[in-house]
């Protein structure tokens, strides 16, 4: 299955502007993944001119599967080879969180959560960005999380969570949306036919979601004489 490149932006926020971050992330500024191979890496362009301003050589080469931006636009987040990583917007030295296939930061700014991949399926789990313990997310029984990465802007203010699920009466990756604090799971129901890959809330509400649709054609063939 071929996952969509990870692209996150900076959220904004209702009645106020957020000026320049010191070559942090601004408002419609937005970070994706660029070129193959050794050369893939973080890029920065603008909403405003369409041009890329930046290429992070601190990540340079890293094959990131997840990505997602501190609500200040300052730090990012990515995962690659099984471990999620912290590099400043403005390029640098990245720093290891932890172990994780995929990242979602908390509007917060002072965790994240991350979903990881083991022999018992997939979890997750709360980092606290001060260095605190983790803390294990449980989820309701009876539904298992798909194996995809996170959205980085898959977590809202009220701690509802957008997550992909393998349900027991369908075929594909369906959404869904977690609290939290209590577990509640509830399937956001879709005429679709297709796995849904990856999944954020917009800064005005909606959700915004990538999927991956199945066409399937019968054929018959004849002999020709």
């Amino acid at each position: 299955m071929l996952l969509p490149p990870p692209c996150v932006s900076v959220r904004t926020v209702p009645g106020r502007t957020l000026g320049p971050l010191h070559h942090g992330l601004r408002v419609r500024d937005h970070a994706f993944i660029a070129g193959t191979g050794s050369d893939q890496t973080i890029a920065i362009a603008s909403a405003d001119d369409g041009r890329i301003g930046r290429r992070l050589q601190g990540c340079k080469g890293k094959y990131v599967t997840s990505l997602a931006a501190s609500p200040d636009g300052k730090d990012l987040y990515y995962a690659t080879e099984g471990s999620i990583w912290a590099i400043p917007a403005a390029d640098g030295t990245p720093r290891k969180v932890s172990a994780g296939d995929g990242v979602a930061v908390d509007p917060n700014g002072k965790e994240v959560i991350i979903n990881l991949l083991d022999t018992g399926g997939a979890r997750l789990v709360r980092i606290p960005l001060s260095g605190s313990p983790e803390q294990i997310i449980n989820v309701q029984d009876g539904i298992r999380i798909d194996p995809l990465p996170l959205g980085g802007n898959g977590l809202r203010k009220d701690g509802k969570l957008l997550i992909g699920v393998s349900p027991r009466d369908s075929w594909f990756f369906s959404p869904a949306v977690l609290d939290v604090a209590s577990g509640e799971l509830t399937r956001i129901p879709l005429n679709y036919t297709g796995d849904i890959l990856l999944s954020g809330w917009a800064s005005d509400g909606p959700i915004l979601a990538y999927g991956e649709p199945m066409r399937a054609h019968i054929w018959r063939f004849r002999p020709m004489h």
